[in-house]
């Protein structure tokens, strides 16, 4: 619906199948949202009220005395992935998890996902949108392109899982980091919609 930006698929999407144009998350920011979403259960049962510790900011200025927050979701709840695994799914996650590592368990191969691209503790991306050092790569995107879009990327890894899955049943959970600040994009689209008319709601050609 947007007068500046083109979403060509996301509109044939919502023509040609299911639109739902009244929802609500289950909380206002990601990872709460992800853990409700991951275990069915709203937040004063997993625990994860907000992103990283909720005392954090100026506290000078906070009126109310911030609850006690957990960051990962605990190992014995089950998962949708774990739900859709007994079942016969083979599940994939990729993008941002920020609900734990699987170092220590609490990462999507400990969740019931049997393939983890880019996902761990991490609210934001090691680097910007665009790779700049190949040292800094998430788990699996080790063998980045310098210059690659991470956005480009986790796409492109999603196919190959759609692809390599597709004889079965599969849930894949794909996770763009993009929604997020810092605002960056490709030099072609920015230049594409730099020289675009801005439209009444949006201009903003990154």
């Amino acid at each position: 619906g947007s007068d500046y930006y083109e979403t060509p698929n996301i509109d044939r999407l919502a023509t040609e199948g299911i639109l739902f144009d009244n929802a609500y998350a289950a909380a206002a920011n990601s990872a709460p949202s992800r853990a409700c979403m991951m275990t069915g259960m709203y937040t004063p049962r997993h625990g994860v009220y907000t992103v990283s510790p909720p005392d954090r900011g100026d506290r000078t200025k906070r009126k109310y005395i911030a609850i006690p927050n957990v960051e990962d979701v605990c190992v014995d709840f089950v998962t949708m992935a774990e739900a859709l695994q007994e079942q016969g799914y083979q599940c994939g996650h990729i993008g941002k998890w920020h609900l734990g590592d699987d170092e220590d368990g609490t990462g999507p191969l400990s969740q019931g996902f049997i393939w983890n691209v880019g996902g761990n503790r991490a609210g934001a991306p090691y680097y910007p949108y665009c790779l700049p050092d190949k040292s800094k790569c998430h788990v699996g995107l080790e063998e980045g392109i310098l210059g690659e879009y991470l956005t480009d990327r986790l796409t492109e890894e999603a196919v190959s899982f759609i692809k390599s899955h597709s004889e079965g049943p599969f849930f894949l959970h794909l996770s763009h980091h993009a929604v997020h600040t810092v605002l960056q994009a490709p030099d072609s689209l920015i230049n594409k919609y730099r020289n675009k008319t801005p439209g009444k709601y949006h201009k903003n050609p990154i």
